[in-house]
């Protein structure tokens, strides 16, 4: 901000080369004599102007001389300026926002990554441990088997002197007692016994190799199916918890996702329907209606700044309580502009001054009462309360 004198002397001595005022595009006004206009300068297009083209009073032109020559930080932007630097700044905050957006993506995506290798890690440490069980199995069932095979030799070997002895004594007791021609039908009766012993003695040690294997195969199929059924449920349990866990996963990713897609929305309470009897005809007037109560919060929103609008609920003719309708503003920025306004409803008129705005929220945050804003809203609307929410989401 420059004071005027001084510059209007510095205008002077460069008069053929100055273009004037930006508005009129005179050097001076009829009105006033040369030495007595006041100019100032716009600080980005650095452009003349007549405070009287602009419509600055001398007492708002004072306050700008004074600040200048105290070195204040004050700037005056001319009308043009004014819309170009708004829609800078608008653009930036976007831009801004958008990155903001893509790390905190990047950030979800890193630690998603993080779980997953680490469940992939634990399953590979089960493995192993089946694995080490199923040749502790096999080493069991090896020395199980060596036990049966040894237990059937000493048996035979033990049949097997049981025969000799006993051959040796019914020898020695005929060969003392009876005759040659005795001697003659014992040796064939001894035949005969010997036979029939024999194969008695044969039979049991079928069956008693047979009872060792029955034995042995029970001994062997329990502790199969023993550690077999360990590692089956433990296999289970590792299939169930990894199943648990990615649905976990998907279901924060979704809730995330809901969350995401909710960040530039608002809800209005208690703005009065319309009585149109055509849907096209009351969306119309809402519309209406909520574009000139943003525009008086005076933070730059318009009507392309409203991406989406439509009341919530089924409407019923006999309530007397307006539905809430829910706004999809262009950009978090704006959003936050309008939460961070949302002081000045109380000095609204009274079509205005009784709305009530929150955030949109999803079902979940609902149900565990992380935020208390839809439950202010409804406080509001049952017991006659003016409240606006305008806690940053």
């Amino acid at each position: 901000m420059s004071s005027g004198s001084r510059r209007t002397e510095s205008r002077k001595a460069s008069a053929s080369t100055a273009d004037g005022c930006k508005v009129c595009g005179d050097m001076d006004l009829k009105d006033q004599k040369a030495g007595e206009v006041k100019w100032v300068e716009c600080d980005v297009c650095e452009k003349w102007h007549h405070i009287a083209c602009i419509g600055l009073d001398d007492k708002d032109y004072e306050f700008l001389k004074r600040a200048k020559k105290n070195n204040k930080h004050i700037f005056w932007l001319c009308s043009d300026c004014k819309v170009a630097s708004f829609e800078v700044m608008k653009a930036i905050a976007e831009v801004k926002e958008k990155h903001e957006k893509i790390e905190k993506e990047m950030c979800i995506m890193k630690t998603d990554t993080v779980k997953l290798e680490c469940g992939v890690e634990k399953l590979k440490v089960r493995a192993e441990k089946i694995e080490a069980k199923q040749g502790q199995m096999e080493v069991v069932i090896s020395q199980l088997k060596q036990d049966v095979e040894d237990t059937i030799k000493k048996d035979m070997n033990k049949i097997n002197e049981k025969f000799g002895q006993l051959d040796t004594s019914f020898q020695k007791i005929v060969e003392s007692r009876l005759t040659a021609e005795v001697e003659s039908k014992i040796e064939k009766q001894k035949v005969s016994l010997r036979d029939i012993m024999r194969q008695e003695m044969e039979e049991d040690l079928k069956r008693n190799i047979n009872e060792q294997e029955i034995k042995f195969s029970k001994v062997v199929e329990s502790q199969v199916e023993q550690r077999m059924g360990t590692v089956s449920h433990e296999v289970h349990e590792q299939i169930k918890e990894s199943q648990e866990y990615a649905n976990r996963l998907r279901d924060e990713r979704a809730e995330q996702e809901d969350i995401e897609s909710r960040r530039c929305n608002i809800v209005l309470y208690r703005v009065r329907e319309s009585d149109e009897l055509l849907a096209e005809n009351r969306k119309k007037s809402d519309l209406k209606t909520c574009e000139q109560f943003l525009s008086k919060l005076n933070v730059g929103v318009d009507a392309e700044d409203i991406r989406k609008l439509f009341r919530l609920g089924k409407r019923n003719e006999n309530s007397t309580l307006p539905r809430p309708i829910l706004i999809q503003l262009g950009s978090r920025h704006v959003k936050n502009l309008v939460m961070e306004s949302l002081y000045k409803v109380k000095s609204m008129e009274a079509d205005f001054k009784d709305i009530i705005v929150a955030h949109d929220m999803t079902e979940k945050q609902r149900e565990l009462g992380t935020y208390r804003v839809r439950y202010e809203a409804v406080s509001a609307v049952c017991f006659g309360h003016t409240h606006n929410t305008n806690t940053q989401k």
